[in-house]
């Protein structure tokens, strides 16, 4: 919940308010809870049919919508997500739904992969050499520096990158590509206006969260679902159910 009067606010950037408060983001408490209050200007409702699980899933299906508007992604681009995590993997759906005529995926996990192909999305190994000037647009989710690297190589003239995987304090960049190809590259901090848009593409079926969804607890195995990661490799989205 943004203070709605900053600067940032008025200008129309609330995710940038410098007083926002986010659920579990320190001092404010998570939302790991039966039930929270929450300001009805930033509450959405669910399309019909739609169950609690996959209205859950807006959140980081925000994030790639917003990714995808930051970069302008439109129809016959050529996206390239390195990173299939979740965010990766929503990512990727949410770029094919706003009109991207290709979207490869890489990753060093092999199960993270083949939930990419289940997707319907060109997977491959991030090990593996890109070609460049083969993609358009540019996604980071791994927040791995070497992923970063190799992702803006494979970038085409005038290509478009976003960061948006949080792992290294800092990115290599080649300033020659950066200035011969005229680069541009974005950070993209949570989203904003895009929780109607997300809950269309889910309410669609443009964005599938169900192969997404591999581990569900109760709320007392919250530790569990929060250090799921640690424990089974073989493992994407963890849901906690009230």
């Amino acid at each position: 919940m943004p203070c709605k009067s900053c600067r940032q606010c008025l200008a129309g950037r609330y995710n940038l308010c410098p007083d926002v408060q986010f659920f579990a983001t320190p001092p404010v408490d998570g939302s790991i809870a039966k039930y929270v209050v929450h300001d009805a200007a930033f509450a959405h409702p669910a399309p019909a049919g739609l169950t609690a699980e996959q209205a859950a899933m807006a959140e980081p299906v925000s994030v790639g919508v917003w990714a995808c508007r930051k970069t302008e992604v439109s129809v016959g681009d050529r996206v390239l997500v390195t990173g299939a995590g979740p965010v990766g993997l929503f990512a990727a759906q949410a770029a094919r739904a706003f009109g991207a005529s290709s979207v490869t995926v890489t990753d060093l996990s092999d199960f993270r992969l083949e939930v990419a192909r289940e997707l319907g999305f060109d997977a491959r190994r991030a090990d593996q050499a890109l070609a460049t000037n083969s993609f358009d647009v540019l996604f980071e989710c791994s927040g791995a520096a070497p992923a970063f690297k190799a992702g803006m190589r494979s970038l085409d003239r005038a290509g478009r990158a976003v960061v948006i995987g949080m792992g290294s304090d800092e990115l290599p960049l080649e300033v020659f590509a950066l200035q011969g190809k005229e680069l541009t590259v974005s950070g993209v901090f949570r989203y904003r206006n895009c929780y109607p848009a997300a809950l269309e593409l889910i309410s669609s079926g443009a964005v599938q969260v169900a192969p997404v969804l591999t581990h569900r607890f109760d709320l007392p195995q919250t530790e569990e679902a929060l250090t799921l990661v640690r424990r089974e490799p073989n493992s994407l989205k963890a849901v906690v159910v009230p």
